[in-house]
């Protein structure tokens, strides 16, 4: 019972238009010294040969490049490098998980990384 409800909510939000369903969206959080700073927005995704690249754009700003990411995706094990464009920040690493899923007509895909101050998440779905 609890999948088929988690399934239809995903699917409730997730598939507004055919469009909106197949770019990658995103979601970071960092640990500050005055909480969570969190941002979220847009993403150009790129998946090859085992290795995984993402450019990170910010929802307020569209043209706004705020996190680049660069690294190996093995068996569905992510370990990536992470910039933080106009920043003070030095490369961080973090590890997670790629995850594929098909639902009916949909397939959703999920890119989940973290150390222990900072996560990343980005999806998609596609439609079959």
């Amino acid at each position: 019972m609890y999948k088929r409800l988690i399934i239809a909510v995903i699917l409730l939000f997730s598939t507004q238009s055919v469009q909106a369903a197949s770019s990658w969206k995103w979601i970071a959080g960092n640990v500050t010294t005055s909480g969570w700073f969190v941002t979220q927005g847009q993403a150009a995704v790129t998946i090859s040969g085992g290795t995984l690249s993402a450019q990170l754009f910010d929802s307020e700003e569209p043209s706004f490049l705020r996190l680049t990411l660069n690294g190996k995706l093995t068996s569905g094990k992510v370990i990536l490098t992470v910039t933080t464009h106009q920043s003070d920040v030095g490369g961080e690493t973090l590890t997670g998980t790629y995850t594929r899923n098909v639902y009916g007509k949909y397939q959703f895909e999920a890119i989940i990384v973290k150390n222990e101050w900072a996560f990343i998440a980005l999806t998609r779905t596609l439609t079959k």
